[in-house]
């Protein structure tokens, strides 16, 4: 019989080895199980804004109010319209300015649309928020397996020619354009918070327009041209100053006066034969009262009567 060889497993031993699997492909199997939940985790987090009703249409009682998604969506296209302004130095970085939009109110799926009326002081609003991303950041960073990309600096560099040896993780770079966003002091960071308030006003007018009757008059008056500091965003929100107070003058025009509105009203009113012959009979008993101020008395004792019967009904 042949001597077994002290390196060849028994059977049973093959049998064993055959059943287990290796151990760098089950680590990176579990890895990639923790990095799809925490995916699905971040997927998550972002659709709660699209169902966060943005607080200042909720508390004017406006139908139908946007959510905190859509708000962000369009700040997020308007900011293609960047690329007009010629007139930034240095010259607008309109994908880093759109990445800011997209994550500018992400913090508000945790923390919530807090408004003034809130009485949030400012530093524990801003504290909420900062930890709010934070947390945010870390699902990311275990959504992506701290992978790195490309960096970008604070400048208007863009980041196809940075260093290709400067490199950051995907959860940095989400924290640093948020907090670029808030500090407000790059041109990518004020152009965005202009197209904040721009979007914010062409919210306002589109409600007052599908809405006859509501005023969203503070939104127009707290926010002015002269807020904005980019020249393209600016131009913008005048023109929808412009266009909202033509609209209003129009109304008004169009609007009948008092007193064409009570005549309308009175005439509204069908009066009987016996309310005309009593008219006519009282008219002429008593000369220091005139057929139309007789005729008015009756008329808005006949629409009071009509009023109540409705009532009733």
């Amino acid at each position: 019989m042949k001597a077994m060889d002290a390196n060849e497993p028994s059977h049973g031993d093959t049998n064993l080895k055959r059943t287990q699997p290796d151990d760098d492909n089950f680590s990176e199997e579990l890895s990639g199980t923790a990095a799809a939940a925490a995916g699905v985790e971040f997927a998550r987090l972002c659709g709660v804004l699209k169902r966060t009703p943005r607080t200042g249409w909720v508390l004017r009682k406006v139908p139908h109010p946007e959510s905190v998604a859509d708000h962000s969506w369009r700040v997020a296209v308007l900011c293609l319209l960047l690329q007009r302004d010629n007139n930034q130095t240095p010259q607008l970085d309109t994908s880093r300015a759109i990445e800011m939009a997209m994550v500018h109110d992400l913090a508000e799926s945790i923390v919530g649309d807090i408004a003034p009326s809130d009485n949030v002081p400012k530093e524990e609003k801003q504290k909420l928020e900062t930890d709010a991303i934070h947390k945010i950041a870390a699902t990311l960073d275990h959504a992506t397996n701290h992978p790195i990309i490309p960096a970008a600096d604070d400048s208007s560099t863009p980041s196809a020619q940075m260093p290709q040896n400067k490199v950051e993780r995907t959860c940095d770079r989400l924290l640093r354009v948020f907090e670029e966003y808030e500090r407000r002091e790059s041109p990518e960071a004020k152009a965005v918070k202009d197209l904040d308030l721009l979007d914010m006003l062409v919210q306002a007018d589109e409600y007052e327009l599908a809405n006859p009757g509501l005023d969203l008059d503070e939104f127009f008056v707290g926010t002015p041209p002269t807020r904005f500091h980019t020249t393209v965003v600016r131009d913008m929100a005048q023109e929808v100053h412009r266009q909202r107070e033509m609209r209003r003058c129009q109304t008004k025009t169009d609007l009948p006066t008092n007193q064409e509105t009570v005549k309308k009203e009175e005439t509204s009113t069908i009066l009987s034969k016996h309310d005309s012959d009593f008219i006519q009979t009282y008219a002429s008993a008593n000369p220091s009262h005139s057929p139309e101020d007789i005729e008015s008395i009756v008329r808005a004792l006949r629409k009071s009567e009509t009023t109540e019967l409705e009532n009733l009904n």
